[in-house]
């Protein structure tokens, strides 16, 4: 997903098992192999965003962010930045949130993976990650997210392809020193039902966060159900959760069913209340934008949270949870 202003399911037998299964258990990482996050809380979740501002100078990006923690009364944890390939970055947003007190997740978009296998975009990488480096603290990087959906497959090329990629990106990163980094792979959803996002998997130890997107497309999307965020992501946490790597909700939303006011204001209410009873999901991460889907962009989808007041009072009561000021 992407915004429309221009920022820029395996289905395993453990999927069988009932939601008690995911109950609230103690979660002790595993770390599984390569370096582990360092910035997943122990317990609880981060909250964040990617907020659209009215206007993309640098004031309007600032008072967007502001004016959305002065609405729920906190600040956020998670501040979600999307850039191009070719643009630079960090930029002035980065050490901005940071001296905030929250944590940076970068969307990079991709580049054609087998242009990237071939080393042609060594010295992009490299100067990306040097840039990183300097930040001198922990940033969330979620490189060419969504990889396994039909949008982005000709820049992805095949799993082969955009594994080896993945991991020499990540290696590159490590040469360079920028081990403040944590990677997040992030692919839909909905292909953890389908079983074709696993065959993406880069391997443990080139990832420090598992992650996925999702939406409820309904009612906006001729002929999609109204589904409920436990069903969207429930392959998902089935498949990632045994992994014992910190679980990222990286893009989610729901839109307004006008036919029934307050639908929304549930929906944002359950999924919260879903991700308090996964204790491996370390970060809850909303799409707060007005969008279009490369599927039909002839519609314009409305995630943001306060489309009704009583989608904005819920989003901010789940802000005021415990489990979300961890």
């Amino acid at each position: 997903m992407r915004s429309s202003r221009g920022f820029v399911a395996v289905l395993v037998l453990t999927v069988l098992m009932s939601t008690a299964c995911y109950g609230p258990s103690p979660w002790t990482p595993s770390g599984g192999t390569g370096r582990a996050a360092r910035s997943a809380p122990s317990s609880g979740a981060l909250l964040g965003s990617y907020i659209e501002p009215t206007t993309y100078d640098r004031a309007g990006q600032e008072n967007a962010i502001l004016t959305e923690e002065s609405r729920m009364g906190r600040r956020r944890d998670i501040e979600h930045w999307f850039y191009p390939w070719a643009s630079p970055f960090p930029t002035w947003r980065e050490p901005w949130a940071a001296a905030g007190g929250r944590l940076n997740l970068i969307s990079w978009a991709p580049a054609l993976t087998t242009d990237i296998n071939a080393g042609r975009h060594d010295a992009v990488i490299d100067a990306r990650a040097r840039g990183m480096k300097a930040l001198g603290r922990p940033v969330l990087l979620r490189w060419f997210a969504e990889m396994d959906g039909s949008a982005k497959r000709s820049k992805a090329v095949s799993p082969a392809a955009f594994i080896a990629a993945w991991r020499r990106v990540y290696n590159r990163f490590q040469a360079q020193g920028a081990t403040n980094v944590e990677f997040v792979w992030c692919p839909t959803a909905w292909n953890f039902q389908t079983g074709e996002a696993p065959r993406w998997y880069p391997g443990d130890a080139y990832v420090q966060w598992l992650c996925a997107d999702g939406f409820n497309w309904a009612p906006t999307k001729p002929g999609a159900e109204w589904t409920s965020f436990e069903s969207i992501f429930r392959s998902f946490y089935g498949w990632a959760a045994p992994r014992g790597k910190p679980i990222m909700i990286g893009e989610v939303g729901a839109i307004e069913d006008w036919s029934r006011l307050g639908r929304k204001a549930d929906w944002i209410r359950g999924a919260a209340d879903t991700v308090r009873r996964w204790p491996a999901v370390k970060a809850f991460v909303w799409f707060d934008a007005k969008a279009n889907a490369h599927s039909d962009p002839h519609l314009t989808y409305d995630w943001r949270v306060d489309t009704t007041a009583s989608s904005r009072e819920a989003w901010n009561e789940v802000g005021r949870w415990a489990h979300f000021n961890p």
